[in-house]
């Protein structure tokens, strides 16, 4: 964020203090080292969630593939939050492929940014 030669703006969502699930958005202009006053999101952080993937970044919490918990139609896959229990290395896939957060929890904050740009 100090970085003054960036030529593009950077948007860093985190903790309002350490103590604190609450996050908030600190902006910074192209080509600046300065950042704005901190925005308060009024989202915070879900239980259990320490940070975000890469694959979480598109998908809202209520995606009914991906989202934090299966759409309630047993006749959907979803991918979501899944908890695998019983023997280790049974699966041919990495436990931790499964505990990847699969949603964005501040999807709305993104979503809202996104539209602001294109307008």
């Amino acid at each position: 964020m100090a970085d003054a030669s960036l030529p593009f703006a950077v948007t860093l969502v985190t903790n309002q203090n350490p103590e604190s699930r609450a996050v908030q958005a600190r902006r910074k202009p192209p080509f600046s080292a300065q950042t704005s006053k901190a925005e308060p999101l009024n989202l915070a952080w879900p239980r259990g969630v320490i940070s975000l993937s890469h694959i979480a970044l598109p998908f809202p919490p209520d995606d009914p593939l991906y989202g934090q918990g299966p759409p309630g139609e047993d006749d959907l896959l979803f991918l979501g939050q899944m908890a695998i229990q019983g023997e280790r290395d049974l699966l041919k896939i990495p436990y931790s492929f499964l505990v990847r957060l699969r949603y964005n929890p501040f999807y709305e904050f993104l979503e809202r940014r996104v539209i602001e740009w294109f307008d």
